[in-house]
């Protein structure tokens, strides 16, 4: 962490880019470490940085950290607030699938911790047709993985049994 802020102190600011990825590589940093607040900051720091050079992917990439961040928190209603409008701000507008299959992955996990059975089983069933689309066999095992639980949730072990075998086929 100690490398992270002085590599920060020692940018003059004419590298905006690479203060982005070093807020984004210290906020995981924290996260791992447990300090989800600490991350939290971060990543708030980055979000307006992102805003101030017009980075929108990146802006649209620390929405979902912090939305997930949130959650790690405790704070499940800003996590599905977040996500919930950030779902609504990809929607129609980013063409980019790899980002939108990972929003509705990890709101759909978010919904599956609290419980939200029907609407986390929805969001990962797009997710899930999003990865496949994209090819990404590893993230599509994931997003198998996450429908497994939910219909292990629902009672459906058949259907949970069928969505875990497909993810340990995809690896």
């Amino acid at each position: 962490l100690v490398l992270f802020e002085e590599a920060l102190a020692t940018n003059d600011g004419t590298n905006d880019r690479a203060r982005l990825r070093l807020f984004t590589l210290q906020a995981s940093a924290y996260a791992y470490l447990g300090d989800s607040a600490a991350a939290l900051e971060i990543l708030n720091e980055a979000l307006t940085l992102s805003e101030q050079v017009n980075d929108e992917l990146r802006r649209l990439q620390l929405l979902n950290r912090i939305a997930m961040t949130n959650h790690s928190n405790g704070n499940v209603a800003e996590s599905l607030e977040g996500f919930k409008s950030l779902l609504n701000e990809l929607t129609g507008v980013n063409d980019d699938p790899s980002l939108l299959s990972q929003v509705l992955y990890n709101y759909a996990s978010v919904l599956l911790a609290n419980g939200d059975l029907d609407q986390a089983e929805r969001l990962g069933m797009r997710s899930l047709s999003l990865r496949k689309g994209i090819g990404n066999s590893i993230q599509t095992a994931e997003a198998h993985s996450l429908v497994s639980r939910v219909h292990w949730r629902k009672g459906n072990a058949r259907s949970a049994l069928d969505a875990a075998n497909e993810a340990i086929e995809m690896i």
